[in-house]
């Protein structure tokens, strides 16, 4: 037996990764917000490398520019790839600007993202 459910647009599936494990990271990461001050460059510099490997692992294989919501996935792997690299090339100037950061505004900083990624995984679960 044979059923016709068509399979996920890459965009779907991509949304269905990327929108989960941004609403995960940044719910952790303001929940945890007082951690950051006790990090060291090294650590910055290997988060920013595994974020800057996402990034352009969602842009070398969904980079498209067009209207409607699957652009949101492509920007999210530009994003992730400026964000990996700021924190590469600049580790103790994103940890010194995270030191200075009001825990208020790094857990705004979180809900955007968390936003963003709820809007993913909408458009991945829901969207046609």
């Amino acid at each position: 037996m044979t059923t016709n459910i068509p399979s996920p647009s890459p965009s779907h599936q991509l949304a269905r990764l990327i929108g989960p494990a941004l609403l995960a990271i940044s719910t952790a990461e303001s929940l945890n917000a007082h951690i950051w001050a006790s990090s060291n460059p090294p650590t910055v510099f290997l988060n920013g490398s595994i974020i800057f490997v996402g990034g352009l692992a969602i842009v070398r294989h969904h980079n498209l520019w067009t209207t409607g919501w699957p652009v949101l996935v492509t920007l999210s792997g530009w994003s992730g790839l400026a964000l990996g690299l700021t924190r590469m090339l600049i580790p103790e100037k994103v940890l010194e600007s995270v030191r200075k950061a009001n825990p208020k505004d790094i857990r705004l900083g979180a809900l955007i993202v968390a936003a963003f990624g709820g809007v993913l995984t909408l458009c991945g679960y829901c969207a046609r």
